[in-house]
């Protein structure tokens, strides 16, 4: 995946083709979007799911969302 790609376009296929650079490279570019609307994320690695993903608002500490795959958190984030 050498190419740019936008990351609302990212199938299940793209991921499992990624590398670990490349995967964590997309969890930054989503961390990113997250900072611009004032949220971090936190990951956690659920033993059967793998990875989840949580929303928090940086400025309350509150929780906004929470046990989302890759592709729900993306979809959270560029909802807003």
């Amino acid at each position: 995946m050498n190419t740019k790609i936008d990351d609302t376009n990212v199938t299940t296929e793209m991921v499992e083709a990624m590398t670990a650079r490349e995967y964590k490279a997309f969890e930054n570019r989503l961390r990113s979007v997250a900072r611009k609307h004032g949220y971090k994320i936190n990951k956690y690695v659920h033993p059967i799911n793998g990875d989840t993903y949580s929303v928090v608002d940086v400025e309350t500490d509150r929780l906004e969302n929470y046990d989302l795959d890759i592709f729900e958190l993306r979809d959270y984030l560029y909802e807003m």
